[in-house]
């Protein structure tokens, strides 16, 4: 079966059964919107209607046109990856500005250091307190 105008706008995603009343899922690849529509009523121009729990399709009407629509079924195959190259991206220039320190810039890279301080702790030793009698 070839697939008609509304099959390329919208999937038949799922179905829900609440207090006897069907709802049925829908999806619209051009507006990029989800729909739960019950069954014999319309939401935003999309009509569902005649649901067919054998053949799991239902009857959608959009703009005049009428169409069956079948429950799409769930496959264990992985999404596709966009694979892409890895951008050798150059580091953006910075601007020479007097007293800016930066790795970038060679001129500054004799700036002097800053010497490291060692702390030297004092010993612990046992405690210190006195008892009197």
């Amino acid at each position: 079966m070839i697939n008609g105008p509304l099959a390329k706008e919208l999937e038949f995603r799922g179905v829900v059964q609440l207090q006897g009343t069907y709802q049925f899922s829908l999806f619209s690849k051009k507006d990029n919107r989800s729909y739960w529509i019950a069954e014999n009523t319309s939401e935003e121009g999309i009509n569902v209607g005649n649901f067919d729990r054998e053949a799991m399709h239902i009857t959608v009407t959009r703009n005049g046109r009428s169409e069956q629509l079948t429950l799409l079924s769930a496959t264990d195959k992985p999404l596709p990856v966009v694979r892409t190259r890895p951008t050798t991206a150059k580091a953006p220039k910075t601007p020479n500005i007097p007293g800016l320190k930066s790795s970038n810039n060679k001129k500054t890279s004799s700036s002097r250091s800053v010497p490291r301080r060692r702390v030297i702790l004092p010993k612990k030793s046992g405690p210190k307190f006195s008892v009197g009698y």
